[in-house]
């Protein structure tokens, strides 16, 4: 059984969004302004020894967009300023506690320095690249909390760094290098991380839960490669973190042994040992009993009851348990998506219907969702005219209810979408624990343009609907955040990443993707509708649910076909333009690429007289290897230690930089006068970029906002891996590209007020 972390795992979003801080900014503003009181203890605290010159003042919403966005900026810097400073002074506080006194004082001013410098750990891992900066050392127990936090916030690459940064100041600390292991087996380099518990384990200080890690890594790597010897690997480690668990007293070594205990049970199952694995699980399922009678009653000891059941064939009793583990962890979908996983794997070598007990552990489909805007008043053809509202969001409702719909993928435009988004809203105010339904927003540039663009492009309530639903969303994702026009390219490439972004999910919660339309059947009235996303989906082999709005507007009433007449037009338009045409201009010398950034990790060590064998050398390879993707690459480039690249696809961007670390890893590079550990890391992205002629290069090159994001992702991969941003890993799931694999890696902050980045590591297939 893999234990896994006990929160669900977004691909999303820092804990302080934008949309939270924009309303509290607003909310702020405005009761300062006496336009929205705070209640009266909040007011008085806030007012205190205020004047209040501007009790008249604007409303907030009345505000230019140039000055809120300066509010905003301010208010995001002054929180992480805050944050950053307070938690930095804090761990301080830690370490000069821990080092003052004897090894015993030292040891419990350590436990207090924990304690009492991570209030709000969440807020040190988001800052944690800001307070490594200051060069400080802290405690390996601080390092271990922190580390172990990020883990559980799904942040498999803070931790990474974290732990890293801790074994360079202790280089023996066995716990470190453990837990830095247990990182690289999330982030999927199982690999490298069976290196480092093996070369552990050789060593003999190596613990129950140390050779619990190093099991998994073999088990994982059975599964990946299929093979036989890896799981008769990981079923004796198991086997032997089991035994020295069993003999050891406390509820800590209680739970290692029931976890390597059922480990061992599994990994003997699979292994064709079907005695050995039964008499493993009745001891497990035993000692799970044990547990419950001394109150222990969570998850995972019910999983762990359910599936020791399994293997024993007690199919009532795993039937009864595996629905009381789906009760308990109704809406946490990575714990059920790994129960129903290592079960569906169980069943099978059992010879059972590997679906048997599905019902037990409930996975919602993921929906994604495209639909026509509503039409302007002077739209010559009716398409969704303002009267059909209520009866699409009736259809839209029971479409929901239908598919069990929990998690959602949609834009946000006035019309289909923000219906959508409202029943979603509903779903999600009437759940038992509202943060079980995911609510996932893509628009193809900033909000507020967004909003003049998409929303407010008809009178009404559109624009006060859309802040509502804001309020509700899990994420919203801006595909073009620093852009403030869109054109067809930048709506296909939203529809891109909707698709994709949508199976990225479902493949993490091992379920499957449910399209749903409103749309009339037509060619769209332009690139990037509903009618393109439609044509994505069937091109992919997915048959999307429709709501056939064509149906219901012949079922109307003569007199509602025409829509709205009481509706005005914001903005003049001709007879033959509407909110839902959206004719938008061309993608002119824009479009999507693949964006490389290389850094070679060891460069700033050369000696002058290595400069000219690494150029001859290490770029030659560069150079030989890019020879073979010629065809797909748009421009290169080097400076010192980096490699910057574009490329018209993702799939030749991937391999190239597959390719340039495989061989970076095999050279010898010692031979030629270079350092031995020179290594790569390397970043991916995707997303429209400008072509322009450089006037001072006098050639043509590819710039834009995009090329700045790729850039920073470069700088926060593991040396010797690749890893992409959730776009390109969006991409890559949406063109169904074959040749490569995206394993998500944990969302990582950046200091300099830079944000967060979900993270992708690539590999082959």
């Amino acid at each position: 059984m893999k234990k896994e972390n006990q929160q669900t795992v977004s691909t999303l979003f820092p804990p302080v969004s934008d949309i939270a801080l924009m309303e509290f900014m607003e909310r702020l503003y405005n009761s300062l302004a006496g336009e929205e009181p705070f209640p009266k203890t909040r007011a008085a605290v806030l007012r205190k020894g205020a004047k209040r010159p501007f009790r008249r003042a604007v409303p907030f919403s009345q505000l230019p967009s140039s000055t809120r966005t300066r509010l905003l900026d301010l208010a995001r810097k002054s929180l992480s300023e805050s944050l950053s400073a307070d938690g930095a002074a804090r761990l301080q506080e830690g370490v000069a506690k821990a080092e003052n006194g004897s090894r015993q004082s030292r040891n419990q001013s350590a436990g207090l320095s924990v304690k009492d410098a991570l209030p709000d750990s969440s807020a040190i891992i988001n800052h944690w690249y800001a307070i490594a900066e200051q060069g400080q050392r802290f405690p390996s127990e601080i390092y271990e909390k922190v580390g172990q936090e990020a883990l559980q916030k799904g942040s498999p690459l803070v931790a990474y760094d974290i732990f890293s940064t801790a074994l360079k100041h202790d280089p023996h600390n066995v716990r470190m290098r453990s837990m830095l292991a247990l990182t690289l087996v999330e982030t999927g380099a199982v690999e490298k991380a069976a290196t480092i518990l093996k070369a552990l384990y050789d060593t003999g200080k190596a613990d129950s839960d140390t050779i619990g890690i190093l099991a998994r890594t073999f088990k994982d790597l059975a599964w990946k490669l299929n093979s036989a010897s890896h799981m008769k690997k990981a079923y004796r480690l198991y086997l032997e973190g089991y035994r020295k668990a069993i003999s050891r007293r406390g509820k800590q070594w209680r739970d290692q042994a029931i976890y390597t205990g059922v480990n061992a049970a599994t990994t003997a199952l699979f292994a064709g040992m079907p005695s050995k694995a039964r008499t493993l699980a009745a001891e497990a399922h035993h000692l799970c009993k044990l547990d419950i009678r001394r109150g222990g009653s969570d998850y995972w000891t019910i999983a762990t009851l359910a599936e020791t059941a399994a293997i024993l064939g007690r199919w009532k009793d795993a039937e009864a348990f595996y629905t009381q583990a789906g009760a308990i962890g109704q809406g946490k979908y990575r714990l059920l998506t790994s129960t129903r996983r290592q079960l569906r794997h169980i069943l099978g070598y059992l010879g059972e219907n590997p679906s048997r007990f599905d019902h037990c552990l409930k996975l919602p489909q993921v929906v994604v969702f495209s639909g026509h805007m509503i039409d302007s008043p002077g739209r010559a053809h009716p398409r969704f005219p303002a009267s059909l509202e209520r009866g699409i969001r009736e259809e839209i409702a029971l479409k929901l209810e239908a598919l069990n719909a929990n998690v959602s993928y949609s834009s946000a435009a006035c019309g289909s979408d923000i219906i959508f988004l409202e029943e979603m809203a509903k779903r999600r105010s009437k759940a038992a624990n509202p943060d079980d339904v995911e609510i996932n927003i893509v628009i193809p540039c900033a909000l507020q343009s967004f909003r003049t663009l998409s929303v407010d492009v008809v009178s009404g309530s559109w624009g006060n609907r859309l802040r509502r639903v804001l309020r509700h969303a899990t994420h919203l994702l801006e595909a073009n955040p620093q852009q403030h026009a869109a054109n067809a390219l930048d709506f296909e490439y939203t529809n891109l990443l909707l698709v994709g972004l949508t199976q990225l999910r479902a493949a993490i919660l091992d379920t499957q993707i449910a399209p749903l339309a409103v749309w009339d059947g037509n060619e769209g009235d332009g690139e990037g509708g509903t009618a393109s996303m439609v044509k994505l989906w069937r091109d992919r082999g997915i048959s999307p649910n429709i709501i056939d709005i064509a149906k219901l507007l012949r079922q109307a009433p003569p007199e509602t076909r025409s829509g709205n007449r009481n509706e005005i037009a914001i903005s003049a338009r001709s007879e033959n333009e509407d909110a839902g045409s959206r004719k938008l201009p061309g993608a002119s010398t824009r479009r999507v690429c693949a964006m490389l950034f290389g850094d070679v990790v060891g460069y700033s060590k050369l000696s002058e007289e290595q400069i000219e064998p690494f150029i001859h050398n290490f770029l030659g390879m560069v150079a030989r290897i890019a020879s073979g993707y010629s065809s797909s690459i748009l421009f290169r480039n080097t400076w010192g230690d980096a490699i910057h690249m574009l490329f018209s696809s993702v799939e030749a961007a991937g391999l190239f930089a597959l390719d340039l670390c495989d061989l970076c890893a095999k050279a010898d590079w010692k031979a030629s006068n270079l350092p031995k550990d020179l290594n790569l890391r390397i970043g991916l992205h995707a997303g429209p970029v400008e072509r322009y002629t450089d006037p001072v290069l006098q050639t043509e090159v590819y710039t834009g906002t995009h090329v700045s994001r790729a850039a920073r992702i470069e700088q926060i991969t593991p040396p010797g891996y690749v890893y992409g941003s959730q776009e390109f890993a969006a991409i890559v799931s949406s063109l169904n590209v074959s040749s490569l694999a995206v394993n998500y890696a944990g969302h990582i902050y950046l200091p300099k007020q830079y944000g967060g980045y979900p993270l992708y590591h690539v590999r082959r297939v």
